[in-house]
């Protein structure tokens, strides 16, 4: 279970993970669809506004000058979490994300 300390309150809006890939065999897109296979759905809530198709448009910014961005865009991933989540949910989650990276493990 996520814990908050207790001079702080969660607002339970994201659980974002950054993931090792250089020590995976597998890229975040493959992680996706380890994970939804094993009935856990994920989803990749911080996009850098250059690749927004808005801005794309606008700046035509190639991502390539944005090397911090591009490389934390590609270890992102928010995790299900919401207020009705059980105990059991939680623990499905952590043990599905577990077994992926480990089966993923170079």
């Amino acid at each position: 279970m996520p814990v908050v300390k207790e001079d702080r309150e969660s607002s339970w809006h994201l659980y974002v993970i950054r993931i090792d890939v250089a020590g995976l065999k597998i890229d975040r897109n493959r992680i996706i669809e380890e994970l939804k296979e094993r009935g856990t759905m994920t989803s990749v809530h911080f996009i850098p506004l250059y690749r927004h198709p808005f801005y794309k448009q606008l700046c035509n910014c190639d991502p390539g000058e944005f090397p911090v961005s591009e490389d934390l865009y590609k270890r992102f991933l928010s995790l299900p979490i919401y207020p009705g989540m059980s105990d059991r949910d939680v623990e499905q989650v952590a043990e599905s994300v577990g077994d992926v990276l480990a089966t993923g493990v170079r």
